[in-house]
């Protein structure tokens, strides 16, 4: 629910980062690249959806198999009813709820997690199209200046590079509002793992029998929650990978072959030694603005979690 609300309490600034997402590099991207983008949304979702929805049909299951075998329904806890309560009523309500679950589970689902791992997927092939975007940029200028034409491929690199530069800054001002956006939900997510996943590991080594639907159900529970940390930390990490591969773009567009400038000009040189120590600046996705989102982060959840899981279970 704290997921939910953070994302609904920031509505206007997704609102306006929905309008930027589409208008920033549109006119540089290219259709086989979008289809790989669309398809890599469409698996990552479809996934997650799948990890969670098996493990909620292996909760009905196991709820069933207790009614059956003269318990009652199982289901969330609830203030009621109380344990001992069979009554006809009590298993509706047990029902409802557990309808209710599966409600709160498809909104989480579309509105919150695939909302904030798309955006993260798609902010990353923004910084593949503007790294696309430089590199023809520079075909463009050798294939002219090549032919001859010196001053007119100097002229359209110099205007090219202040385009990327444009676009490169719109990145970065975007950067910070998927921060703001979906900061809170990834850094809930990632105490919602580890702290759940202790839990489930406890649950599995101190029973003593566990149905095979059971340990099915804690199974693909605790694979689902490590399988969204780890989309939304890797993704993360990728945009980082993706946004240091610029300044190697920039510094290799062929600003070295052009022909001396007049003053009254832009100075090609000044634009590549700005842009390229802007891009060699690390963006660095945050949570909070402490917890850095990477595949570094996401290795130390596990080991983390797995060593309280260890330190709790020899207590015992």
């Amino acid at each position: 629910m704290l997921k939910i609300f953070s994302v609904v309490s920031n509505k206007k600034l997704i609102r306006k980062m929905n309008k930027n997402m589409i208008q920033i590099c549109e006119e540089y991207e290219e259709p086989g690249m979008m289809e790989v983008k669309y398809r890599m949304i469409k698996i990552n979702v479809v996934a997650y959806f799948v990890t969670v929805y098996v493990s909620a049909a292996c909760f009905v299951f196991e709820g069933i198999r207790k009614f059956y075998e003269g318990s009652h329904f199982v289901t969330v806890v609830t203030y009621y009813p109380s344990f001992e309560d069979n009554s006809l009523g009590a298993t509706a309500f047990r029902i409802f709820t557990t309808i209710i679950l599966f409600v709160l589970m498809i909104t989480m689902i579309v509105s919150v997690d695939s909302f904030t791992m798309t955006y993260l997927i798609m902010f990353k092939y923004k910084f593949i199209t503007l790294r696309r975007y430089f590199e023809k940029l520079t075909v463009e200028f050798h294939k002219k200046n090549d032919a001859g034409n010196s001053n007119v491929a100097a002229k359209e690199l110099t205007n090219g590079l202040v385009n990327g530069i444009v676009m490169h800054k719109a990145l970065l001002r975007m950067a910070g509002d998927i921060d703001q956006a979906f900061g809170t939900v990834i850094a809930l997510q990632l105490c919602q793992s580890s702290g759940s996943a202790v839990s489930l590991l406890l649950q599995i080594a101190r029973a003593n029998q566990l149905t095979f639907v059971a340990c099915i159900k804690i199974i693909f529970f605790a694979a689902a929650l490590f399988f969204l940390l780890g989309l939304f930390l890797c993704n993360a990490g990728e945009i980082t990978y993706q946004a240091s591969l610029l300044s190697d773009s920039i510094f290799y567009c062929g600003w070295h072959a052009c022909a001396p400038q007049p003053r009254t000009k832009r100075n090609v040189r000044q634009l590549v030694l700005t842009s390229c120590a802007q891009s060699q600046r690390p963006l660095i996705m945050k949570a909070f603005n402490m917890i850095q989102l990477s595949y570094g982060t996401f290795l130390q959840v596990l080991r983390g979690t797995y060593s309280v899981f260890a330190m709790f279970y020899a207590q015992e």
